[in-house]
């Protein structure tokens, strides 16, 4: 058996299917079959049942899926860890974004590493947050920047800043001043994420208020183009709209009541952490500290003590957003420089 033949099983066994597979690796499927015949010929051995739901594994299949992720990751570490160690830090990182940080962090980032790091080569995956989490227990993923969410889960994170929500549309539907409450939404067509469209609904239902939403859509393109069409307005990050806000194609405001935040962090997957890796991470870190001096991000609050939590809060119309998500794993492990903080997520 070789590598090639082993990942090719892998992502099939994972996703039950030649032709996601071969989306995924970018391989036609008589070549992926090939392999996959190939090495049950090498191991004896039926590695799957093909009937008409898919590619199901056998019990040999199912023990082959078991061992084969560490194997194969392994390999792909020695690898970075070798090429890591030249003079020069260098090899591929796989960096996830979710769509609204990759609009404005993306092309930061490569600039960067093209300019401080020219022997990292490196791999965007752009993805929801779920999906981005999915992939970094995979280890499919080297690090990725989302947005933390309520779930818990294991692996290495850090907070790198604090996004506010706000109203944005077509300049002519929104009205003048710099913000407005939630009752100014009643009267709007609102097009908003699954996430924040029941985060709102459920707070306008405490005032005994009905919100307009008749479009959920949680793609950023398409979120998007329907404000530009002026068909509604949304509540998402500004940094998302850049190049809309300069060109005055959209304006923004913000939500004085509730004020709605989201909390952006970094994670590694739990394989340890290549300096290549590190080095990209390290970027990150200052790009969302300069956002910051910007005035675009700002800098991630400390949690507070126990005796600050029980206080009643000045701000009580303020909310962090952070969805719940399938889980995945039972501990948040912190990373500050050179130490790490484990404990249990209480949200």
């Amino acid at each position: 058996m070789d590598l090639k033949q082993l990942r090719t099983f892998y992502v099939v066994a994972e996703l039950g299917s030649l032709s996601k597979a071969s989306d995924r690796l970018g391989t036609v499927q008589p070549a992926l079959s090939r392999q996959i015949r190939l090495l049950e010929h090498d191991l004896r051995a039926a590695l799957f049942v093909r009937d008409g739901r898919g590619m199901v594994l056998t019990p040999i299949g199912r023990r082959l899926r078991d061992r084969a992720a560490d194997l194969i990751h392994q390999i792909e570490q020695l690898r970075k860890d070798i090429l890591s160690e030249a003079t020069t830090v260098g090899g591929p990182v796989v960096l996830g974004m979710i769509p609204s940080v990759g609009q404005i962090l993306g092309g930061r980032v490569s600039e960067l590493v093209l300019r401080s790091q020219p022997n990292i080569s490196l791999l965007f995956v752009e993805a929801a947050t779920d999906v981005l989490l999915e992939r970094l227990q995979r280890r499919e993923i080297d690090v990725a920047i989302l947005y933390r969410s309520g779930t818990e889960f294991h692996f290495p994170t850090e907070d790198i800043a604090r996004e506010e929500y706000r109203i944005l549309g077509r300049p002519d539907l929104l009205p003048n001043g710099p913000s407005v409450s939630l009752d100014w939404l009643v009267g709007q067509t609102l097009i908003l994420s699954t996430y924040m469209s029941r985060l709102l609904d459920r707070e306008a239902k405490k005032h005994k208020l009905t919100l307009h939403m008749p479009i959920i859509a949680d793609s950023l393109h398409v979120v998007a183009d329907l404000v530009t069409r002026g068909l509604g307005v949304t509540l998402l990050p500004a940094s998302a709209f850049t190049e809309q806000l300069k060109s005055n194609t959209l304006g923004v405001i913000s939500l004085s009541s509730p004020r709605i935040y989201r909390r952006l962090m970094i994670a590694f997957h739990d394989g340890g952490v290549a300096p290549a890796t590190e080095a990209v991470a390290r970027l990150i870190r200052a790009e969302a500290a300069r956002l910051a001096e910007a005035g675009i991000w700002t800098l991630p609050i400390r949690p507070a003590s126990s005796a600050q939590q029980a206080a009643p809060s000045r701000h009580a119309q303020e909310f962090v957003l952070e969805p719940a998500l399938p889980t995945l794993t039972t501990r948040v492990v912190t990373r500050r420089a050179n130490a790490r903080q484990v404990h249990p997520v209480r949200r």
